[in-house]
C-alpha cells in the first residue's frame, strides 16, 4: 500500500485518541465589577480588545477570544464603539454583559477569563424602587460579587477640587464600602477573595501618565481610598488586594463633550453620586491606547489564581500566576499592593 495511505491512517488514529480523550478542566477566573453609572466600568472592558490585540507578553502568555468568530465580533465591536464615541460618550449599562476570554501560551489553555460589566444604577437608584425587575437584577448583581474569584471597584477620578466635587467623591466611597462589605459578609466559600480598586478616567485631569504618577504617589493613593483600603486590609475574607489608576481611552485622547440638553439627574442618567461628571468623547479620528489596563488584566488574573485551591492543578496553576507575576514587573505595571490579613492554618 502506499505510504501516503499509512499516513493517512495514523492521522486518523491520531484524531480518535484526541476526541476520545476528555479536555482538562478549565480553570476560570471570574470577574466581576462595582461601580456607580459612568465610573468606567464599559469602557474599561471594552479596551480589553486593545490587550487582546497586542499579542503575547514577555512570558509567551496572550489574551485572545475563545475562537476566531468570537474574536472577529470582538473587534468589529470595538472598533464602531471607537467611532461611536467621536460623536457621544459611553451609554449607560442596561444588562449586565460577560466577555470570555483565554489566556494562552502557545496553544495552550491556560486560564479562562470570564468577566462581567455591572448596572451602575443599580447602586445609585436602588432606594425605594418599586420595579419588580430592577430588584431581581440587584440581587443578582449581589450574588455575583459574593462568588466572585475578583471583584473590580471602579471610582471616578474628581475632576477637580471643589468641596462639592470632593463630597461627591465621598459619597461614592462610602456607596462603594457599603456595598462591598456585604458582598464580603454574604461570601458563602472559605476560598478568598482578591479585589482591584480602580481610579478610573484620570486622563480628564492629567495630561499625561507621567503627570499623573507625580500627583498620585503610593501614599496619596492609598489615602484617598482609606474608607476602601482600611475595609480590604482589614477583611479576612480577602487574600489580595491593589489599587490601580486606569485609563480606559488613554491620555491626550479624548474632550469635553458639550452640553446640548437641559435634562438634569436620572433624566440625564445621573444620580447624586455622578451628578458633577464631566463627560468625555473620543478626539475625532482618535484611538483609543489605553494606560495600565494590561496590568490591571494580568494582575486579576494573578491574583484569581493564586487564591485557587490547591490540588491536582496546583503546580500549573502556580506557574502560570508566576509568568503573570514575571510580565507585570517586565511590563512596568502601576498598582500599589494592599497588605492582607494572613491566611490562617
Amino acid at each position: 500500500m502506499p505510504t501516503s495511505f499509512f499516513n493517512w491512517l495514523f492521522a486518523l488514529f491520531l484524531a480518535r485518541r484526541v476526541t476520545a480523550t476528555p479536555p482538562a478542566a478549565q480553570i476560570v477566573v471570574t470577574v466581576e465589577t462595582l461601580g456607580r453609572e459612568h465610573a468606567g466600568k464599559s469602557a474599561a472592558r471594552l479596551m480589553v480588545a486593545k490587550v487582546v490585540q497586542k499579542g503575547p507578553q514577555e512570558s509567551g502568555l496572550e489574551l485572545t477570544s475563545p475562537d476566531p468568530r468570537a474574536l472577529v465580533k470582538l473587534v468589529n465591536v470595538a472598533t464602531a464603539t471607537y467611532q461611536g464615541l467621536q460623536k457621544a460618550g459611553m451609554i449607560a449599562t442596561l444588562e449586565a454583559e460577560q466577555m470570555l476570554c483565554h489566556l494562552c501560551e502557545a496553544d495552550r489553555l491556560r486560564a479562562v477569563l470570564r468577566q462581567r460589566d455591572s448596572i451602575g444604577h443599580l447602586l445609585s437608584f436602588g432606594e425605594g424602587s418599586n420595579d419588580k425587575r430592577f430588584e431581581e437584577q440587584l440581587v443578582r448583581h449581589h450574588e455575583n460579587l459574593t462568588a466572585a474569584d475578583v471583584i473590580h471597584v471602579f471610582v471616578s477620578c474628581p475632576p477637580d477640587d471643589r468641596p462639592e466635587t470632593l463630597e461627591q467623591f465621598e459619597n461614592e466611597l462610602g456607596l462603594l464600602t457599603n456595598n462591598l462589605r456585604v458582598a464580603l459578609n454574604h461570601r458563602r466559600t472559605v476560598r478568598k477573595l482578591a479585589v482591584a480598586v480602580i481610579l478610573s478616567k484620570p486622563d480628564g485631569v492629567y495630561g499625561s501618565a507621567e503627570e499623573a504618577k507625580a500627583a498620585l504617589p503610593d501614599d496619596r493613593l492609598r489615602d484617598l481610598f482609606r474608607r476602601l483600603v482600611l475595609l480590604l486590609e482589614g477583611s479576612e475574607r480577602v487574600g489580595l488586594a491593589a489599587v490601580f489608576v486606569v485609563s480606559a481611552f488613554g491620555y491626550g485622547k479624548a474632550r469635553l463633550q458639550e452640553q446640548t440638553g437641559q435634562a438634569t439627574g436620572a433624566q440625564a442618567g445621573h444620580s447624586l453620586f455622578s451628578r458633577l461628571d464631566r463627560k468625555h468623547i473620543l478626539k475625532e479620528n482618535a484611538q483609543p491606547d489605553p494606560h495600565n489596563l494590561t496590568a490591571l488584566v494580568w494582575w486579576s488574573l494573578m491574583a484569581g489564581l493564586a487564591l485557587k485551591p490547591a490540588g491536582a492543578q496546583g503546580p500549573e496553576i502556580a506557574r502560570t500566576a508566576k509568568m503573570l507575576l514575571s510580565d507585570l514587573k517586565a511590563m512596568g505595571g502601576w498598582y500599589v499592593p494592599l497588605q492582607c490579613q494572613p491566611t490562617r492554618g
